[in-house]
């Protein structure tokens, strides 16, 4: 609840920034998540499917894997955005 999809320049965005974090990956949707930040659905070359989430400059701040219930596995990698500063 609370997940709207993406369309025109920001859905374009949402995708490149998922492509970019998962270059073996399609991109199955994207939406903003309930507290106006962005996410993309992506299916992982291995058919794995996985949550990558942005903030509202399209900067990825994680990636959720999906267990396969739909239910979130325990692991969680975040995504370092100061390491490159």
């Amino acid at each position: 609840m609370g997940e709207t999809p993406l369309t025109g320049a920001d859905a374009e965005k949402a995708t490149a920034a998922a492509q970019a974090e998962i270059p073996d990956g399609t991109v199955i949707r994207v939406e903003t998540d309930a507290d106006g930040t962005y996410e993309a659905h992506v299916r992982k070359a291995d058919g794995t499917e996985v949550e990558v989430k942005m903030d509202k400059d399209f900067n990825v701040t994680s990636v959720e894997e999906f267990g396969g219930m739909r239910g979130y596995m325990d692991t969680e990698t975040e995504t370092d955005t100061d390491s490159n500063a």
